[in-house]
């Protein structure tokens, strides 16, 4: 006795599972700093004889545009965004204005606080830090370029707050040329 023939759908689903795994398991490795590809989390990555265009060059094509400075504000706005801190949750997000770098931040209370800074004469290589400060708990935070004070917060992802760094210098990078 012959197993019944499955219909054509039924044959495509399989298939179908493999490749939504294969596009999780991606997502997950550009999460993670590009884990598979040697991309580390330290200053020194960027620093080589020039790294930082092909991590720009592919956050360009994942941001489906040909402005470096644009893909790269998506990419830490989108981390911001899912690394938010707190239990009345801060909402970080980052804008260009010509030369200066604009940060909102928005509460639970729905308040907004701004800053803006002039990116020339920086360090474009910003520092994180992760743990306890007095202000704020548990958490992660990128040091300001400007004054060297938590700039953007985040709740405590080492990995996280790492590409948030990478990102954020290569943004530097970008706006200083």
């Amino acid at each position: 006795m012959r197993p019944k023939p499955m219909p054509d759908g039924a044959r495509l689903l399989p298939r179908m599972r493999s490749y939504l795994n294969t596009c999780r398991l991606m997502l997950c490795l550009l999460a993670s700093g590009f884990a598979t590809t040697g991309w580390a989390s330290s200053s020194q990555d960027i620093l080589g004889p020039n790294p930082t265009k092909a991590y720009v060059a592919h956050l360009k094509t994942l941001y489906k545009t040909k402005d470096a400075k644009l893909a790269l504000s998506r990419h830490i706005n989108s981390l911001l965004q899912f690394y938010a801190y707190g239990e009345e949750t801060h909402h970080y997000q980052l804008k260009i204005k010509g030369t200066e770098l604009v940060t909102h931040r928005r509460s639970g209370d729905s308040r907004e606080i701004s800053s803006l800074f002039s990116v020339y004469g920086l360090n474009p290589y910003v520092k994180s830090e992760c743990g306890k400060q007095a202000t704020y708990s548990p958490a992660c935070w990128i040091k300001g370029p400007h004054n060297g004070d938590p700039w953007l917060i985040i709740k405590p992802n080492q990995e996280g707050i790492e590409e948030i760094r990478k990102a954020a210098t290569a943004l530097l990078i970008e706006m200083q040329k």
